[in-house]
């Protein structure tokens, strides 16, 4: 288990290391750092309608998210094949056996698997179900945020390929 969790994290780490860029600058001097102490008068921290918010997080950062939308699209389909099959599989070689108990218990065993299959595959939609039902959710939802949703969902949407340089 440990092999198969330490070889999705590379999987992952490999994906999502390249599709950033980063941009260097090098007249970056010690003396333009301004650091904040909390002494200062005119910065007034508790105001959250300032204009120093980042406004274009998810457009920057579409290709990356993307990738994730495309990443969970993929796992929503395969693992509840995935899933079913293995179950079917084991029916097969119960009722090759001939063993009458052990076929009903495999049957339970393929419901429920196809029980959670159905769950995986409907989970995303679940979720912004859930959040679209929130009172107010959607009225605080910046145009930016959008991007970020439709590129989780529906990667291969307008609202998403749109942003991607």
């Amino acid at each position: 288990m440990k092999k198969i969790v330490i070889c999705i994290l590379i999987l992952f780490t490999c994906i999502f290391a390249p599709a950033t860029e980063v941009y260097a600058s090098n007249n970056f001097a010690l003396s333009h750092v301004e650091l904040f102490d909390g002494d200062r008068p005119d910065i007034d921290v508790t105001d959250y309608d300032r204009d120093d918010h980042f406004d274009t997080n998810c457009q920057d950062l579409a290709r990356t998210i993307r990738i994730g939308g495309i990443l969970i699209l993929i796992v929503k389909i395969v693992l509840p094949l995935v899933i079913i099959a293995k179950s079917t599989f084991d029916i097969g070689k119960i009722a090759i056996s001939g063993n009458q108990g052990d076929l009903q218990k495999a049957g339970k065993k393929l419901g429920v698997s196809i029980a959670a299959a159905i769950v995986i595959f409907f989970l995303p939609t679940l979720i912004n179900t859930v959040f679209s039902f929130i009172g107010g959710f959607e009225d605080a939802r910046t145009a930016d945020s959008k991007i970020c949703v439709a590129c989780i969902f529906d990667p291969n949407s307008p609202d998403c390929t749109d942003y991607i340089k």
